[in-house]
Protein backbone atom coordinates (compact mmCIF):
# COMPACT_ATOMS: atom_id res chain seq x y z
CA UNK A 1 0.00 0.00 0.00
CA UNK A 2 1.65 3.33 -0.95
CA UNK A 3 1.53 5.93 2.10
CA UNK A 4 -0.39 8.65 2.42
CA UNK A 5 0.55 12.04 2.61
CA UNK A 6 -2.02 15.01 4.23
CA UNK A 7 -2.51 17.46 5.51
CA UNK A 8 -5.67 19.12 8.17
CA UNK A 9 -5.66 22.86 7.52
CA UNK A 10 -8.21 25.43 9.57
CA UNK A 11 -7.61 28.42 11.43
CA UNK A 12 -8.27 28.74 15.14
CA UNK A 13 -11.32 27.49 17.13
CA UNK A 14 -12.79 25.85 14.35
CA UNK A 15 -12.59 21.90 15.55
CA UNK A 16 -9.54 21.60 14.08
CA UNK A 17 -7.91 19.54 17.51
CA UNK A 18 -11.02 17.52 17.73
CA UNK A 19 -10.41 16.04 14.03
CA UNK A 20 -6.52 15.97 14.50
CA UNK A 21 -6.59 13.88 17.50
CA UNK A 22 -9.50 11.64 15.92
CA UNK A 23 -7.54 10.57 13.00
CA UNK A 24 -4.33 10.02 15.37
CA UNK A 25 -6.74 7.51 17.23
CA UNK A 26 -6.65 5.15 14.38
CA UNK A 27 -3.84 2.54 14.52
CA UNK A 28 -2.92 3.50 11.13
CA UNK A 29 -2.47 6.84 10.86
CA UNK A 30 -0.09 9.54 12.36
CA UNK A 31 -1.27 12.97 12.55
CA UNK A 32 0.87 15.34 14.13
CA UNK A 33 0.13 18.88 15.86
CA UNK A 34 0.72 21.91 14.98
CA UNK A 35 4.62 21.25 13.92
CA UNK A 36 5.31 24.67 13.21
CA UNK A 37 3.77 26.47 15.72
CA UNK A 38 6.34 28.95 16.64
CA UNK A 39 7.76 28.78 19.49
CA UNK A 40 7.13 24.83 18.93
CA UNK A 41 6.27 22.35 21.89
CA UNK A 42 7.87 19.23 22.06
CA UNK A 43 9.88 16.98 19.65
CA UNK A 44 8.00 16.57 16.89
CA UNK A 45 7.77 20.18 16.22
CA UNK A 46 9.84 22.24 13.59
CA UNK A 47 11.61 24.45 15.81
CA UNK A 48 12.53 21.29 18.40
CA UNK A 49 14.10 20.12 14.78
CA UNK A 50 16.17 23.16 14.43
CA UNK A 51 16.91 23.49 17.87
CA UNK A 52 19.34 19.89 17.72
CA UNK A 53 22.00 21.04 15.54
CA UNK A 54 23.78 24.04 14.96
CA UNK A 55 24.10 23.84 11.26
CA UNK A 56 19.92 23.59 10.92
CA UNK A 57 19.73 26.79 13.19
CA UNK A 58 22.02 28.62 10.39
CA UNK A 59 20.20 27.09 7.99
CA UNK A 60 16.84 28.49 8.85
CA UNK A 61 18.04 31.73 9.01
CA UNK A 62 19.10 31.65 5.74
CA UNK A 63 17.77 28.71 3.74
CA UNK A 64 14.82 28.18 5.94
CA UNK A 65 12.57 26.87 2.76
CA UNK A 66 15.20 24.20 1.95
CA UNK A 67 15.06 23.03 5.83
CA UNK A 68 11.57 22.79 5.88
CA UNK A 69 11.15 20.86 2.55
CA UNK A 70 13.85 18.57 4.38
CA UNK A 71 11.91 18.44 7.40
CA UNK A 72 8.84 17.42 5.57
CA UNK A 73 10.11 14.64 3.33
CA UNK A 74 11.66 13.34 6.82
CA UNK A 75 8.60 13.40 8.73
CA UNK A 76 6.67 11.99 5.66
CA UNK A 77 9.24 9.20 5.27
CA UNK A 78 7.65 6.94 8.42
CA UNK A 79 6.63 3.55 6.87
CA UNK A 80 4.85 2.60 9.98
CA UNK A 81 1.82 4.12 9.14
CA UNK A 82 -0.24 4.05 6.11
CA UNK A 83 -0.43 7.89 6.46
CA UNK A 84 0.78 10.81 8.08
CA UNK A 85 -0.38 14.09 8.35
CA UNK A 86 -0.27 17.17 10.89
CA UNK A 87 -2.08 20.34 11.92
CA UNK A 88 -1.06 23.48 9.90
CA UNK A 89 -3.21 26.78 10.16
CA UNK A 90 -4.09 29.73 7.99
CA UNK A 91 -1.91 32.04 10.19
CA UNK A 92 1.00 30.04 9.63
CA UNK A 93 1.10 30.16 6.03
CA UNK A 94 1.65 34.08 6.65
CA UNK A 95 5.03 34.94 5.16
CA UNK A 96 5.64 37.84 7.27
CA UNK A 97 6.52 37.83 10.10
CA UNK A 98 9.65 36.17 9.50
CA UNK A 99 8.69 33.30 11.57
CA UNK A 100 6.38 31.56 9.43
CA UNK A 101 6.31 28.98 7.18
CA UNK A 102 4.92 29.29 3.77
CA UNK A 103 7.12 27.10 2.34
CA UNK A 104 4.45 24.36 3.36
CA UNK A 105 1.87 25.09 1.07
CA UNK A 106 4.11 25.11 -2.02
CA UNK A 107 5.20 21.58 -0.51
CA UNK A 108 1.98 20.25 -0.10
CA UNK A 109 0.87 21.80 -4.18
CA UNK A 110 4.30 19.97 -5.47
CA UNK A 111 4.05 16.83 -3.62
CA UNK A 112 -0.05 16.58 -4.08
CA UNK A 113 -0.54 16.20 -0.63
CA UNK A 114 -4.14 15.14 0.43
CA UNK A 115 -5.64 18.47 2.22
CA UNK A 116 -8.69 17.88 4.50
CA UNK A 117 -9.99 21.14 5.10
CA UNK A 118 -11.66 21.66 8.56
CA UNK A 119 -14.06 24.86 8.51
CA UNK A 120 -16.79 25.89 11.08
CA UNK A 121 -20.21 27.06 9.52
CA UNK A 122 -21.41 28.77 12.02
CA UNK A 123 -18.51 31.81 12.06
CA UNK A 124 -20.06 33.79 14.60
CA UNK A 125 -19.37 30.78 17.16
CA UNK A 126 -15.98 30.94 15.64
CA UNK A 127 -15.61 34.37 17.19
CA UNK A 128 -17.34 33.90 20.63
CA UNK A 129 -14.49 30.55 20.97
CA UNK A 130 -11.63 33.10 20.51
CA UNK A 131 -13.16 36.01 22.58
CA UNK A 132 -13.68 33.24 25.32
CA UNK A 133 -9.81 31.43 24.56
CA UNK A 134 -8.30 34.90 25.01
CA UNK A 135 -10.30 35.89 27.91
CA UNK A 136 -9.64 32.54 29.88
CA UNK A 137 -6.84 31.06 28.53
CA UNK A 138 -8.23 28.01 27.98
CA UNK A 139 -7.54 26.44 24.05
CA UNK A 140 -8.32 22.66 25.13
CA UNK A 141 -10.51 20.70 27.26
CA UNK A 142 -9.92 16.77 27.56
CA UNK A 143 -11.96 16.64 31.11
CA UNK A 144 -15.20 17.88 31.95
CA UNK A 145 -15.71 21.62 30.61
CA UNK A 146 -15.67 24.44 33.66
CA UNK A 147 -18.79 27.24 32.88
CA UNK A 148 -16.94 30.32 32.47
CA UNK A 149 -17.71 34.00 32.51
CA UNK A 150 -20.15 35.50 29.65
CA UNK A 151 -18.54 37.71 27.59
CA UNK A 152 -19.71 40.93 25.78
CA UNK A 153 -19.19 41.23 21.64
CA UNK A 154 -17.92 44.50 20.40
CA UNK A 155 -21.12 44.74 17.70
CA UNK A 156 -19.56 47.99 15.73
CA UNK A 157 -16.84 45.26 14.19
CA UNK A 158 -18.81 42.28 14.20
CA UNK A 159 -20.13 41.88 11.06
CA UNK A 160 -16.72 43.09 9.82
CA UNK A 161 -15.43 40.28 12.12
CA UNK A 162 -17.49 37.62 10.49
CA UNK A 163 -16.72 38.48 6.98
CA UNK A 164 -13.30 38.12 7.58
CA UNK A 165 -13.42 34.49 8.99
CA UNK A 166 -15.75 33.36 6.40
CA UNK A 167 -13.28 35.23 3.65
CA UNK A 168 -10.52 32.98 5.30
CA UNK A 169 -11.78 30.12 4.80
CA UNK A 170 -13.21 30.63 1.24
CA UNK A 171 -9.48 31.45 -0.05
CA UNK A 172 -8.32 27.95 1.11
CA UNK A 173 -10.04 25.91 -1.47
CA UNK A 174 -8.40 27.73 -4.69
CA UNK A 175 -4.95 27.20 -3.53
CA UNK A 176 -5.45 23.62 -3.26
CA UNK A 177 -7.36 23.23 -6.29
CA UNK A 178 -4.79 20.48 -7.97
CA UNK A 179 -4.16 18.77 -4.54
CA UNK A 180 -6.95 15.98 -3.30
CA UNK A 181 -9.40 17.89 -1.06
CA UNK A 182 -12.26 17.47 1.66
CA UNK A 183 -13.49 19.96 2.96
CA UNK A 184 -15.42 18.83 6.65
CA UNK A 185 -17.66 20.77 8.32
CA UNK A 186 -17.19 20.77 12.10
CA UNK A 187 -20.72 21.06 12.62
CA UNK A 188 -21.39 17.79 10.59
CA UNK A 189 -18.43 15.81 12.42
CA UNK A 190 -20.01 16.69 15.63
CA UNK A 191 -23.53 15.50 14.60
CA UNK A 192 -22.46 12.58 12.27
CA UNK A 193 -18.89 11.07 13.32
CA UNK A 194 -19.32 7.90 12.80
CA UNK A 195 -20.23 9.07 8.91
CA UNK A 196 -17.51 12.20 8.52
CA UNK A 197 -15.01 10.09 10.08
CA UNK A 198 -15.87 6.99 7.50
CA UNK A 199 -15.68 9.78 4.41
CA UNK A 200 -12.11 11.39 5.78
CA UNK A 201 -10.72 7.70 6.34
CA UNK A 202 -11.83 6.81 2.88
CA UNK A 203 -10.29 9.82 1.72
CA UNK A 204 -6.74 9.06 2.58
CA UNK A 205 -7.33 5.62 2.00
CA UNK A 206 -7.80 3.59 4.83
CA UNK A 207 -9.52 1.46 6.62
CA UNK A 208 -12.79 2.98 7.92
CA UNK A 209 -14.33 -0.20 10.07
CA UNK A 210 -12.39 1.57 13.10
CA UNK A 211 -14.09 4.08 14.79
CA UNK A 212 -12.28 6.95 15.29
CA UNK A 213 -12.13 8.80 19.21
CA UNK A 214 -11.10 11.86 20.72
CA UNK A 215 -9.92 12.78 24.54
CA UNK A 216 -10.88 16.66 23.71
CA UNK A 217 -14.34 17.84 24.79
CA UNK A 218 -15.87 21.43 23.82
CA UNK A 219 -14.64 24.60 25.76
CA UNK A 220 -18.17 26.32 25.35
CA UNK A 221 -21.39 23.72 25.96
CA UNK A 222 -23.83 26.66 26.83
CA UNK A 223 -26.61 28.29 24.45
CA UNK A 224 -25.57 31.36 23.07
CA UNK A 225 -28.33 33.12 24.99
CA UNK A 226 -26.46 31.68 27.92
CA UNK A 227 -22.82 32.72 26.74
CA UNK A 228 -23.46 36.26 25.37
CA UNK A 229 -23.56 39.37 27.76
CA UNK A 230 -25.13 41.67 25.20
CA UNK A 231 -27.11 39.10 22.98
CA UNK A 232 -30.24 41.55 21.99
CA UNK A 233 -27.52 43.56 21.01
CA UNK A 234 -26.14 40.92 18.71
CA UNK A 235 -29.14 39.66 17.31
CA UNK A 236 -29.96 42.97 15.96
CA UNK A 237 -26.84 43.82 14.73
CA UNK A 238 -26.81 39.88 12.57
CA UNK A 239 -31.00 40.99 11.48
CA UNK A 240 -30.91 41.46 7.49
CA UNK A 241 -27.25 40.38 7.18
CA UNK A 242 -25.81 36.89 5.88
CA UNK A 243 -24.93 36.06 8.93
CA UNK A 244 -28.56 36.22 10.61
CA UNK A 245 -28.93 32.45 10.63
CA UNK A 246 -25.84 32.73 12.84
CA UNK A 247 -27.85 32.87 16.48
CA UNK A 248 -31.21 30.52 16.95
Amino acid sequence: MTQTRFMVLGSQRTGSTLIRTSLDSHPCIRCYGEIFLMPGIGPDSYPYYVSQSRFRKVKDLFFRGKLVRTFLNELYDDDTFDAVGFKFMYSQAKRFPYRRAPTVVDYAREHGVRIIHVIRENALKTLISRINARNTGIYHVKGEPQKGARITIPTKTLLNELTRIKSEDNHWAPVFAENPYLLVHYEDFVESPEMISGKMLRFLGIDDDIELTSSHKKVITSGLDEVIENYNDVRRTLIGSEFSGFLP
